[in-house]
């Protein structure tokens, strides 16, 4: 009798054990597949669905794949998918990776997920909105620019200038894309890839 007792609490702990492993990897999988499928998104639009205005500086609704990456992964996850979807963005398209470009959406994605990710707010949103056209749009992208094809930061006045119009333009289009798909789709988006992912 007592050996199957121990029998059965033996089974019953490698059930456990097992069944816990196997439902991280399944949560992991199915991860993996949604940072995969954003990556693909985010090359679409950033390398089809945009408007180019001369040399550094182009008009597009990458954005709004930016802060979905952050509001579905986090911090950390949405940096990698936007770091990755530039670089490899870049190889496909044949140009040249300029790593502080790269590190400037890394920057965007990280802000997005780390203010969106946990508990979302308009407050939140126009924080990561600013983050990302007046730090990294205007302000670092114009240094990386400066840096890698201005030879140097000598021309950064050049290219501030330049950038600084599309910041005028595109930032009160992002305030307004973003708030409205945060009230008709950020909801329903999170509540599906929670119970796909959390809810397995």
């Amino acid at each position: 009798m007592e050996n199957e007792q121990k029998k059965r609490l033996l089974a019953s702990l490698q059930e456990s054990f097992f069944g816990y492993y196997k439902e991280k990897n399944v949560k992991m999988v199915v991860k993996i597949c949604l940072m995969g499928l954003l990556i693909a998104l985010l090359i679409v639009f950033e390398r089809t669905v945009y408007i180019p205005v001369g040399d550094s500086s182009r008009y597009s609704f990458t954005f709004v794949m930016v802060y979905i990456s952050g509001l579905l992964l986090g911090g950390i996850d949405a940096m990698i998918v936007t770091g990755a979807a530039d670089v490899l963005g870049g190889i496909l398209a044949g140009y040249s990776i300029n790593p502080l470009i790269t590190a400037c959406v890394m920057i965007s994605g990280l802000s997005a997920g780390t203010l969106l990710f946990k508990e979302r707010s308009l407050i939140k949103l126009s924080v990561a909105i600013v983050i990302n056209q007046l730090v990294c749009s205007l302000l670092l992208k114009s240094a990386a620019f400066a840096i890698f094809y201005g030879g140097g930061m000598h021309s950064y006045p050049h290219y501030f200038s330049i950038r600084i119009v599309q910041f005028a333009i595109m930032t009160p289009v992002e305030f307004v894309v973003m708030f409205l798909l945060y009230k008709s789709l950020f909801g329903r988006l999170k509540k599906m890839v929670n119970e796909v992912i959390i809810k397995q």
